[in-house]
């Protein structure tokens, strides 16, 4: 199973042009309230602040964030899509409309949104991984390899980058180099689940048994039930 990066959805405000202070204040009201997960609230004075000022971009972008956060997907992207019409360089707009792409399972108008990412910010490496998990699900294995790659190459000691790069290596049935993957995984994060129950299904493959196992009973004991179930029936040798 793949993870995909999660996105800051606390917005910055950036004042591209004059405000009114009365939309000023509903837009700081909205992010505190945002902040705080109380989301109703938050929609509330960005559609109060839209209907003062429906020319902003930073306003559809900070209601496109509120409606990803209570995962009204189809909303956000009108949302973001309305931002980057208004700016088409908007690139935080641009790679959340590709995360919420992507929670639909669209993941080729989510590759689109991050590489345009890229075009516009080259440094904007969560695209990296992002796009390369979208070309995970679509079993493009190669182009996600090379993503994940990248993506390591300017962020070194990103877990969650190993992680992903190990189980795009382990689909390719490169298991050697799935395990340094995940071993590099969990030298940098130790607390995951997924990463030691992962590792252990490589090192089951490799026929390392022992490890394996003392890996499923790592998963088990943080937390995974299923982990626990494989531990029962596997390792009672």
């Amino acid at each position: 199973m793949t993870k995909i990066s999660i996105i800051s959805l606390i917005a910055i405000i950036i004042f591209n042009y004059t405000l009114s202070g009365q939309t000023k204040k509903l837009i700081e009201e909205g992010n505190a309230y945002f902040e705080n997960e109380q989301f109703e609230l938050a929609l509330e004075k960005f559609n109060n602040a839209i209907n003062l000022d429906d020319r902003n971009p930073d306003l559809y972008f900070y209601r496109g964030n509120t409606f990803f956060a209570t995962q009204q997907y189809d909303k956000a992207i009108d949302d973001y899509h309305k931002c980057i019409e208004l700016d088409p360089d908007y690139v935080d707009a641009l790679y959340n409309r590709g995360n919420a792409y992507y929670e639909r399972e669209q993941f080729e108008l989510a590759i689109k949104d991050f590489s345009h990412t890229l075009l516009i910010k080259i440094n904007y490496y969560d695209s990296y991984f992002d796009r390369g998990n979208a070309y995970y699900n679509l079993q493009v294995y190669e182009k996600a390899l090379q993503d994940f790659n990248l993506g390591l190459r300017h962020v070194p000691n990103y877990a969650d980058g190993y992680y992903d790069r190990g189980n795009c290596n382990f689909m390719m049935k490169r298991f050697e180099e799935a395990l340094e993957d995940y071993n590099k995984a969990i030298e940098l994060k130790d607390d995951i689940a997924d990463f030691y129950f992962n590792r252990a299904i490589v090192l089951f493959n490799l026929e390392i048994f022992t490890d394996g196992c003392r890996d499923l009973n790592q998963a088990a004991e943080l937390g995974d039930e299923e982990a626990g179930a494989y531990y029962q029936e596997l390792c009672n040798f």
